[in-house]
């Protein structure tokens, strides 16, 4: 499997829909000159994100993937991409069903490469995952949020497959649904391994420098602050392309 297909089953898990509708239309018959009733059902895979870096991003993994790159749509506050393609959707119909509580990580996956592992994980927690935070000011948290257990139990064995171990609970924050969580040094190995594209910034750098938050100096504190404009001083997780 490409990397970038991988890649684009994981955002898919994250934030696709999948769904199929009838259209109905004339069609004129020059022969017989007359019209007819026709029915066309026409599926589709919607991705749907507000971030313009990950829509962009998307599009060129669809690119490199089926050389096929459709354009975002949608208003400002619900921004989303249509897959209409048929053989694209065909195609990744194959791997697994998209939704909410419908998506399974693919055999393929679970039984690929490590780089397919690291591509499909990284889609996903660009989609569904929340970005490095402090726990009491002392030790690092990533989590991954979603309504499928099932899912988060598949992702847990892959992170446990690149030597990355999490915990799977019920959120106490979000109905109805559970994390995948990793603490301390397990989250500077995800983002090292994982290299998160858009959702490492901030004290993602403090944490890659494997330093503790209380230890940091005002200095590099200030290094890594955000100016009142938004602009980042530096590119706080090394390797990732923004």
């Amino acid at each position: 499997m490409q990397p970038e297909k991988a890649e684009i089953l994981g955002l898919l898990c994250a934030e696709g829909t999948y769904y199929a509708y009838v259209t109905k239309y004339l069609e004129f018959d020059r022969r017989r000159n007359r019209r007819y009733k026709r029915k066309k059902v026409v599926e589709a895979i919607e991705f749907g994100n507000n971030d313009p870096r990950l829509l962009k991003h998307f599009r060129r993994l669809m690119n490199i993937a089926y050389l096929y790159s459709p354009r975002p749509h949608g208003i400002i506050t619900a921004r989303r991409i249509t897959i209409k393609k048929k053989a694209a959707v065909q195609d990744l119909l194959r791997y697994t069903k998209f939704g909410c509580q419908k998506w399974k990580v693919p055999n393929e996956i679970m039984n690929g490469t490590a780089k397919e592992k690291v591509r499909f994980i990284r889609g996903f927690y660009e989609g569904d995952g929340i970005r490095p935070s402090l726990v009491n000011n002392v030790s690092w948290r990533i989590r991954i949020s979603s309504k499928n257990k099932n899912g988060l139990d598949q992702i847990q064995k892959l992170l446990s497959n690149l030597n990355i171990q999490s915990h799977v609970y019920l959120s106490s924050w979000r109905r109805k649904a559970f994390e995948l969580a990793l603490f301390g040094k397990n989250c500077a190995n995800f983002i090292r391994i994982i290299k998160p594209l858009f959702k490492c910034r901030g004290n993602a750098g403090v944490l890659l420098s494997s330093r503790s938050p209380r230890a940091e100096s005002g200095n590099a504190a200030a290094s890594r602050a955000v100016d009142p404009l938004g602009r980042q001083g530096s590119n706080p997780c090394p390797g990732a392309r923004f």
